[in-house]
């Protein structure tokens, strides 16, 4: 059993809902991690088509929906590793003792959305909230490589927290952090290189369509009535 006992989960002051824990991961597993991230040459682009990013999703639709026979791409060993500690260390806060860790299966390939994400000095994130609908409560989030400013910004009352994100961290995003704050990464966010992996647990629930392609084809060549089936959400976010 892994011992969390050198660890602190500090609540960002100013975002409710914010936890940072730094030095989550030594230094030698971060190359170790690197190192497995940047010999698999298979990256993407961002929704955006500006920064470099490798998708491990249950599914492929740009509108979010779930294919029932689609093939998941699996989640790589190390993946799967640091996200059952990053389940176990959260499981152990009495900050997070209200959520269900026992359906929280980040490290479960149909399970879960994982995005490995590469920042530079000149990529910025937009501000945004992860799709409620689509994601459970809690998102997380490990760095890689380089310090990060994230700012968080209330919509409602225009406040702007400035958090800083060490490499080898992780942070919980839950609550108004989670539902009320807008996220992002203005330019010069990095200083140098960063890269990032975040997990969304996945709401198998409606309104998310789940339907086989050659099915939704042959509904659509008979003009069904749409009210039949359940509405259809978008993904957002790439922290």
């Amino acid at each position: 059993m892994t011992s969390f006992e050198h660890l602190k989960a500090s609540p960002v002051e100013g975002v409710p809902g914010l936890y940072l824990v730094k030095d989550f991961i030594s230094a030698e597993e971060e190359k170790s991690m690197l190192h497995d991230i940047d010999s698999d040459p298979e990256w993407e682009t961002c929704r955006s088509g500006c920064r470099r990013v490798r998708f491990y999703v249950p599914w492929r639709d740009n509108k979010g929906r779930v294919e029932e026979k689609e093939e998941i791409r699996e989640l790589p060993t190390f993946v799967k590793e640091l996200a059952t500690r990053v389940i176990a260390f959260g499981r152990s806060l009495p900050e997070l003792s209200a959520v269900d860790w026992d359906s929280y299966k980040i490290n479960d390939s149909k399970c879960t959305e994982m995005q490995i994400n590469e920042f530079l000095p000149k990529d910025a994130l937009g501000f945004h909230t992860d799709n409620v609908i689509a994601y459970k409560d809690v998102i997380v989030a490990v760095s890689l490589c380089s310090t990060v400013t994230i700012t968080f910004r209330n919509p409602k009352t225009d406040q702007s927290v400035d958090v800083t994100v060490p490499n080898r961290s992780v942070y919980y995003m839950t609550g108004e952090s989670r539902y009320k704050w807008l996220h992002g990464a203005h330019l010069g966010a990095v200083q140098s290189r960063r890269v990032s992996l975040t997990w969304r647990r996945v709401n198998y629930t409606p309104p998310v369509l789940i339907l086989p392609s050659q099915k939704r084809k042959k509904v659509a060549a008979k003009k069904k009535d749409p009210s039949k089936y359940l509405p259809v959400v978008t993904t957002d976010g790439q922290s």
